[in-house]
């Protein structure tokens, strides 16, 4: 394959899957990990991170840890457990292990790269791959510490009002606005939110003993 070819075919399945054009973009991202299997190299790792959030978006979730792991023990031999790019796929794989009900697994993980991912310059608290994190660590725990999983779902709706509102006032005086990938991220996590809606701790309104008592004790599907 040509430079110029391949690299237009890597802008468009990058401009569908910022999109959330999933399915549109994984046999292009397939392309660009074949293409780049043999160097090893960073482009190859950034290829297979993104065709696994592809697969994650079509619910593929067996596959998607799978290129998930790979890319993850690649940036971890690479540049270690802390850089951003191993704790994004490792983001990736406690999606996956959610999803496949593995949440002994899920929790260890959870916390390890919650933690991480809090730390790293380069993400912090109020970074939407953090937020993600929080929020799914926050459901591997729904069926075995009750009242964590709640603080940390807290702790997420309090961090998203705040974004929506810096990212509005910052829009209004001519920042930066919101990308599309930021958008459905944000998204992503409000949906995974609607799962904690009746434990939201709303000051004045709603007694946060009274939330965690009426906190589903079902195993989060």
């Amino acid at each position: 394959m040509a430079l110029a070819e391949a690299l237009k075919m890597g802008h468009q399945a990058n401009t569908l899957l910022n999109n959330g054009a999933f399915a549109e973009a994984e046999p292009l991202l397939r392309m660009q990990v074949d293409r780049t299997s043999e160097q090893n190299n960073g482009e190859w790792g950034l290829w297979m991170r993104r065709l696994a959030e592809a697969l994650i978006g079509q619910g593929k979730w067996v596959e998607a840890e799978t290129v998930s792991g790979k890319a993850f023990r690649f940036w971890e031999r690479k540049y270690g457990a802390g850089d951003e790019d191993t704790l994004d796929c490792g983001s990736l794989q406690l999606a996956c292990m959610l999803q496949q009900k593995r949440y002994l697994e899920g929790a260890s993980m959870g916390e390890e790269l919650l933690r991480a991912l809090e730390d790293n310059l380069k993400r912090g608290p109020e970074h939407v791959t953090t937020l993600k994190c929080k929020v799914l660590f926050a459901k591997v725990l729904r069926s075995t510490d009750f009242e964590k999983s709640a603080e940390l779902a807290n702790s997420a709706f309090d961090a998203v009002e705040a974004l929506e509102i810096r990212s509005e006032t910052n829009a209004a005086a001519g920042g930066r606005r919101l990308t599309e990938r930021d958008r459905i991220a944000i998204s992503e996590i409000k949906e995974l939110l609607s799962e904690f809606v009746n434990v939201r701790r709303n000051p004045g309104k709603l007694d946060e003993k009274a939330s965690l008592e009426t906190m589903s004790t079902e195993v989060p599907e």
